[in-house]
């Protein structure tokens, strides 16, 4: 069985931003590489505060507001790019709730500027430490791994957007290409990759393959989706078919309420077919088969034939708001999460069914402020994985095994015994069924979407 990697259950990645509210603030800030900040901004520097002033002078009896351009001057201590003297002016909004900078007198900040009619500008969002500002100008840590690649991680590092990990989340290699890798899936033999890729969060995806090893680039093909009849999708997985990757799938859809658009992609070295168009909202690929979440809210389960493009129904799912669907190890069940749709008090529902006699098993597992990704622990064991809160470890006919706490990761995946994730630029662990998420290892950016473990390659 061949499971997508993907985030799935965040439709901002149609976008490829993360919007994510400052504690107490009304101000906003996209999470981006430091390095993409930097290559975009027209001056940055690490600078002292010293004070603040309005940019204009106030109206006798006028009333202020959190937006007025205010001047903030700093001492200029360290220059990373653009042309400075020994202190600059920069102009913000009055406040942090307005996106204004928060800073205090005599305190050192990192700031991202841009130019603008003559003049400096910046912003709570392109605000940053000084030890963030020096590692966006510095280079990406070099390797220190050592053994074969274990883990791939996808997402943003400047130049970088692959990175290679041994079994102790090491770095062993990085793959350059610049883009926003968003999915990952390492293809049969374990001796290459596909991955899909955005530039820097626009236009269309690239479907790229490389070695696994080097992570040399052996082809890349633009794919349609963002464009023409497919102007509305935007990927949600990725399968690699077979050893020399001459055969990838690439699911994409819209994820709109109550009835999706779908479309599954087969890319033959650079050629891409349509196998499949329908209202799938979730999928889920086998060696032979596609299993897909179908119809009004996707209750209804069935698998699809790759070759033949035929569907064959297996069952109405009993819950409503299909998200996430997941093949067991051994081909017998298919879990997965719901949310029922526009009922923000309603709990999330995890069912499994028998893909063989369609019997269903739901339970209530969590409630709707949390969405669940479902992975498998051997062929008797389910985890659903939160974007943020407890994981919960279940028995196949849904009954508690465990909880994994403080749980925060993206892209779960369960390997070698260990419930992993990525999320802000860590790569993070928790031993099952019970054991605390932990910190593995610092990875070079916050933009982290995606994690795959890659099996021993096949002999």
């Amino acid at each position: 069985m061949l499971r997508i990697r993907s985030m799935k259950l965040i439709f901002a990645v149609a976008a490829i931003v993360l919007l994510t509210a400052l504690p107490a603030k009304a101000c906003s800030c996209a999470y981006s590489d430091p390095r993409d900040r930097l290559e975009e901004a027209d001056g940055a520097i690490i600078g002292t505060f010293l004070d603040r002033r309005p940019a204009t002078e106030p109206t006798p009896g006028g009333e202020t507001n959190s937006f007025e351009d205010t001047i903030y001057r700093f001492s200029v201590d360290e220059v990373f790019k653009g042309e400075f003297g020994n202190e600059v002016e920069v102009h913000s909004a009055s406040n942090g709730a307005s996106c204004g900078l928060e800073v205090q007198e005599g305190q050192k900040y990192g700031l991202f500027l841009t130019m603008a009619e003559d003049a400096w500008n910046s912003n709570l969002c392109s605000q940053t430490s000084p030890e963030e500002m020096r590692k966006a100008a510095g280079d990406l840590p070099a390797p220190d791994g050592k053994g074969p690649t274990r883990y791939l991680v996808g997402g943003s590092f400047g130049r970088a957007q692959v990175i290679a990990l041994d079994e102790k989340g090491r770095t062993l290699a990085y793959g350059f290409g610049g883009r926003d890798t968003t999915h990952l899936s390492v293809c049969p033999g374990s001796r290459k990759f596909a991955e899909l890729a955005r530039e820097q969060g626009t236009g269309s995806p690239y479907l790229i393959v490389r070695k696994l090893g080097s992570l040399d680039v052996v082809r890349e093909v633009r794919l349609p989706i963002g464009r023409d009849k497919y102007a509305s999708l935007y990927e949600q997985g990725l399968s690699c078919r077979n050893r020399r990757a001459t055969s990838v799938f690439v699911f994409a859809g819209d994820g709109m309420l109550p009835r999706a658009s779908s479309v599954i992609l087969r890319v033959k070295r650079r050629d891409v077919d349509e196998i499949y168009s329908g209202t799938a909202r979730a999928a889920e690929f086998a060696r032979s088969r596609v299993y897909l979440a179908e119809g009004r809210r996707g209750r209804q389960l069935s698998w699809l034939d790759p070759t033949s493009g035929d569907i064959t129904p297996i069952t109405r799912v009993s819950v409503d708001g299909i998200l996430d669907i997941a093949l067991s190890p051994d081909g017998e069940s298919v879990a997965g999460t719901s949310i029922p749709a526009y009922d923000s008090d309603a709990p999330v529902k995890g069912f499994r069914v028998d893909v063989r006699s369609g019997d269903e098993v739901t339970r209530d597992v969590g409630r709707s402020g949390a969405a669940f990704e479902v992975v498998w622990d051997g062929a008797r064991r389910i985890v659903l994985a939160p974007g943020y809160g407890t994981a919960r470890v279940l028995a196949a006919d849904l009954t508690g095994r465990g909880r994994i706490t403080e749980w925060f990761g993206n892209s779960p995946l369960v390997f070698d015994g260990r419930l992993w994730g990525v999320a802000d630029g860590q790569l993070l662990g928790a031993d099952l069924p019970d054991g605390p998420a932990e910190k593995v290892r610092d990875l070079p950016s916050p933009i982290t979407w995606v994690l795959e473990a890659v099996p021993e390659p096949e002999v």
